[in-house]
């Protein structure tokens, strides 16, 4: 079980006592000079189970995706392919995909043979929920001033919550020095706390979420995000291999290894994306439902 006692991780993190901190104003002018990429991208990556604890049920789990990604400003589109395990050792695939217009939720049920278009309170969220590049960049659409979101989070919105702490020391992650912020949350206790390589526009090397303190006076790190290769795209750095690890050091502990596939990031770079990539295609025969208009068709 891994444990946060106070605003110091216990890990083993060599620290550099005299490097210059830089203050939260100048961590988001950084983030927000490298947002650029991330408002245009067209790629690819693979999000595998790679470990688990000996209480998961393989079946109740996705042991594999496969997403192809596009942003352009607040328009999103992923077409991911996921494998799991059945209760009878049959594999399970799963094909889908999701569309925001700017307007409207569309998603693909291919295995289904299903779309549903929705509109939201905020189905840029919904459109991004749960993206692993974007969970790993801290690059998603949350703009509202709460930085203990598990998804959705951005580091814009991060960086501008008023409560957050920029510890006086760096840390090295990687072997990289970074910034740590504290997240607090009620009764003294954190939320959570990222590493960011200031020198690499705020990359997040590290992400640490935390649960209830426990009697020992420690919380619980139920989720972490942990980057262990960095690609550098022509000063836009991106992150390149990573681990996703979900309750880490018990029972449960489920651990997805993130890769970035850089055959196809490279050519696509600044590449521009034309806006017919976010109409959606509906194959003929498709069970169709528009639910703000409570509305069933069967696609011609």
């Amino acid at each position: 079980m891994l444990l946060c006692q106070g605003a110091v991780v216990l890990c083993s993190l060599s620290v550099q006592p005299n490097s210059p901190i830089k203050s939260i104003e100048e961590l988001l002018q950084i983030a927000s000079d490298h947002a650029p990429y991330f408002d245009q991208a067209h790629l690819a990556y693979d999000f595998q189970l790679e470990k688990a604890g000996s209480d998961v049920k393989l079946s109740s789990v996705v042991l594999s995706t496969d997403c192809t990604f596009w942003r352009k400003s607040d328009k999103y589109r992923r077409d991911l392919v996921q494998k799991g395990e059945s209760d009878t050792g049959v594999p399970k695939l799963l094909k889908y995909g999701a569309i925001y217009d700017a307007q409207h939720l569309h998603t693909l049920n291919h295995s289904a043979k299903s779309y549903v278009v929705r509109t939201t309170d905020s189905p840029e969220k919904v459109a991004t929920l749960g993206d692993a590049f974007l969970d790993f960049h801290l690059r998603n659409t949350g703009l509202e001033e709460n930085a203990g979101g598990l998804t959705g989070q951005s580091i814009l919105s991060l960086l501008s919550t008023p409560s957050i702490i920029v510890r006086s020391e760096l840390e090295m992650i990687e072997n990289r020095a970074c910034h740590v912020i504290d997240i607090p949350a009620k009764g003294g206790l954190l939320q959570g706390s990222v590493w960011l390589d200031a020198e690499r526009g705020c990359l997040p090397m590290r992400q640490d979420f935390l649960g209830a303190i426990d009697a020992t006076g420690n919380q619980e790190v139920f989720l972490r995000f942990e980057v262990t290769k960095v690609y550098d795209a022509s000063g836009s750095w991106m992150i390149q291999e990573g681990l996703k690890i979900v309750d880490p050091a018990t029972t449960k502990e489920k651990q997805y290894r993130y890769v970035l596939d850089l055959a196809m990031v490279e050519p696509t770079m600044g590449k521009p994306i034309d806006d017919a990539v976010f109409v959606p295609d509906v194959p003929s025969g498709y069970l169709c439902k528009d639910i703000a208009l409570d509305k069933s068709w069967v696609q011609p």
